[in-house]
């Protein structure tokens, strides 16, 4: 397939449209798969009767060694994604799916970059019966040139995702708006911390505490971790 680069989930929605079984998997560049992964995930989704399957992760190196193992937790919902309360892996590489359910979501949107693959969890989480494969099959690359550095265009993703997901929210939704908000401008603020962009990180601060006083406790444990840091040095 040859087109012009229209992005990643433009991509992968074009694979997606040109392949002819009924499941689909998808695979970044950066990435591996275990070679039991298509079918230990499979199995799962038939077992469960599911039309969707997440798996389990290894963050690894840029050679692709093992280094730390991203799960699910098991009680993720979609309320607990959007108030950032529940670990989960993005639905790219992990990602086992029935070709009429990817459909029926949408796909991957092409309207977000970076944070697309976390809006699809979202709308599998909302809207398809999902199961989990615990055991950790893909290899996903991290290394300083990912996609997922760039903060700026994860913050601009995120705030329209959040957006439009609460546009159209039911009034129990609506109510958890202020909190959920909150505890996006607090992960926002500590990526543009790590990415050493300090104003940023204290606006993005400053926004959550003002929406979701609550998430001081979050600010207050953060600084007491890098004192503690500070002092063992």
């Amino acid at each position: 397939i040859s087109e012009p680069n229209r992005g990643v989930s433009a991509a992968r929605n074009l694979g997606a449209s040109r392949a002819r079984g009924s499941l689909l998997a998808f695979l970044d560049a950066d990435d591996a798969w275990l070679p039991q992964r298509l079918e230990r995930m499979t199995a799962r989704l038939l077992d469960e009767h599911a039309q969707a399957v997440l798996c389990a992760c290894w963050l690894a190196d840029e050679a692709l060694r093992p280094q730390t193992q991203l799960s699910i937790s098991p009680d993720l919902s979609p309320e607990r994604l959007l108030l950032s309360e529940a670990s989960v892996v993005s639905s790219s590489s992990n990602l086992l799916i029935g070709r009429d359910a990817f459909g029926a979501i949408g796909g991957f949107s092409e309207s977000f970059s970076t944070s697309a693959d976390w809006y699809l969890t979202f709308r599998v989480l909302e809207e398809l019966e999902w199961a989990y494969e615990s055991e950790p099959l893909v290899l996903y690359r991290c290394h300083p040139d990912g996609m997922s550095r760039n903060v700026d265009r994860m913050a601009s993703d995120m705030l329209e995702i959040y957006a439009q997901i609460f546009a159209c929210a039911s009034e129990e939704r609506m109510s958890v708006r202020a909190k959920a908000f909150g505890s996006l401008h607090r992960v926002l603020a500590g990526s543009y911390f790590v990415s050493g962009d300090k104003p940023a990180a204290i606006r993005h601060a400053a926004r959550s505490l003002m929406l979701a006083p609550t998430e001081l406790r979050y600010f207050a444990a953060a600084a007491t971790r890098r004192l503690v840091q500070r002092t063992r040095r």
